[in-house]
């Protein structure tokens, strides 16, 4: 005997609505501080945004880590993009296009800098030895340091709404 899944009901209650917000609150904050604290861990470490896999594993990491409250999530719905201070709009929206982009669906036509393209192949001779090696597309430190300002504003405005 076959089930047939449900689709999921929506809900007009208002308690229902109260505890959506509530948790699209919540989320965001653990979301955005988990960023804030990774990027004081990358750059504390001095890790080289060319070279090292833990920076480039991190670095896609939080990218996509705060993009999830802006994201789709149900039944809850998502954050409001009218939460972002005026002040980082802009680089709100480089953040989003790079993980829509780059890192969550590999767009190999993005380019995150100029002549450098993600999941392009290279020979490497360092003088030594030759190789093969995949480029792989990384935030530079300096996006990380601009990120900064916008999370502590966002923290605040997430703060202000959950009191």
């Amino acid at each position: 005997m076959s089930r047939k899944k449900a689709k999921p009901v929506a809900v007009s209650d208002p308690d229902f609505e109260a505890v959506r917000e509530w948790y699209k609150a919540e989320f965001a904050l653990y979301s955005f501080e988990a960023v804030r604290d990774t990027i004081e861990l990358i750059l504390e470490k001095k890790l080289d945004h060319r070279r090292s896999l833990e920076y480039y594993a991190m670095s896609v990491g939080l990218i996509c880590t705060y993009a999830r409250p802006f994201t789709n999530n149900e039944p809850v719905g998502k954050l409001s993009e009218e939460i972002v201070p005026e002040e980082f709009k802009h680089r709100h929206t480089l953040i989003m296009a790079l993980r829509h982009k780059l890192f969550a669906h590999a767009d190999a036509t993005l380019a995150a800098a100029p002549d450098n393209y993600p999941n392009e192949a290279v020979i490497v001779n360092d003088g030594e030895k030759l190789w093969m090696d995949v480029s792989r597309s990384a935030v530079v430190p300096s996006l990380l340091e601009k990120m900064q300002p916008l999370l502590n504003g966002l923290i605040e405005k997430i703060n202000y709404f959950r009191r």
